[in-house]
């Protein structure tokens, strides 16, 4: 099981949404926000770190060293930027066509963009750690970390993909 959804099984097993004092709730919210966004850098650098390993040792020791602290740059934008561009561009379209039709169809099943959700866990994560501030419920942090992974899985697929 993932860290972040283990932490949030736990969280809705202890806390009575219906009594819990908002505070604690939005403090909770920041925590859990915290935990996805790790994971989803450690994904990120795992992704990325294992395929540039996979095509050349001396590449992928490379990478690594470059990018061990990746910070806020996980955004898609940043993925897109700072990480895809170095492989060409088969890569960053592939990514582009991943979440383009994972987007298109969130819009068909009028479910929320997971684009868009990824991103915005992210900005709060950053807001809520250096500004004390979260525009997000737990709820909501939970629905967009889920969506994220979605994110994560078209990263994967998209170096994955032998196209």
């Amino acid at each position: 099981m993932l860290r972040t959804e283990r932490l949030i099984e736990y969280i809705e097993s202890k806390l009575d949404p219906e009594s819990a004092d908002p505070w604690v709730k939005s403090r909770l919210a920041g925590l859990t926000a915290v935990a996805a966004t790790t994971e989803f850098e450690l994904s990120v650098k795992d992704i990325f770190f294992s395929f540039c390993g996979s095509t050349n040792p001396l590449f992928g020791d490379f990478v690594r060293n470059k990018y061990k602290n990746l910070r806020g740059r996980i955004k898609v934008e940043g993925i897109k930027d700072e990480l895809l561009k170095h492989l060409g561009p088969a890569y960053s379209k592939r990514f582009d066509a991943r979440l383009n039709r994972m987007v298109r169809e969130a819009g068909e099943a009028n479910s929320p963009n997971p684009v868009e959700n990824y991103d915005t866990l992210i900005q709060n994560r950053h807001d809520f750690v250096h500004e004390g501030k979260l525009s997000l419920s737990f709820e909501d942090v939970c629905k967009y970390y889920r969506n994220g992974l979605r994110v994560m899985k078209a990263l994967r697929e998209s170096l994955a993909d032998s196209e």
